[in-house]
Parts: C-alpha cells; sequence; structure tokens
C-alpha cells in the first residue's frame, strides 16, 4: 500500500484562509490516516506480508519558503 497524496498552498502561514489550512490537513493527513485504516486490515487479513509506504515530499524534510503548513 502507498499513501502518496499532498498539497501545498504557497503562502505565508498567517495568510492562510481557514480552509486553506484545513483542506491541507484533510488531505495530507487525514487521506493518509484513512489510507491506512483501510487497508492494513486486508493486508492482514491476506495473511502474505505487505508493506506500507508513506511518502513526503522534500518540505518533509526541509523547509521550503511559502510552505509554511
Amino acid at each position: 500500500m502507498v499513501a502518496n497524496a499532498s498539497i501545498v498552498n504557497w503562502a505565508r502561514f498567517w495568510e492562510l484562509s481557514d480552509d486553506q489550512w484545513q483542506n491541507m490537513i484533510d488531505v495530507n493527513l487525514t487521506g493518509v490516516w484513512r489510507t491506512l485504516k483501510v487497508s492494513t486490515p486486508r493486508m492482514i487479513e491476506a495473511g502474505n506480508g505487505g508493506s506500507i509506504i508513506t511518502i513526503s515530499s522534500v518540505a518533509g524534510i526541509k523547509a521550503l519558503p511559502g510552505q509554511s503548513h
């Protein structure tokens, strides 16, 4: 299973609207959690192993201008 979904808004954090912030949380965090939650029990039931891979952009490692969130 691969969770590879992310979004970003090019803005300083104090300029983000509440909707932009919530949309980022919904995609980058809640979406990944839901993917893991649905996939993991099915992988366990299959009984043949498997892998879970979550992918981050380079912004997950190093801060970039305009990507505060």
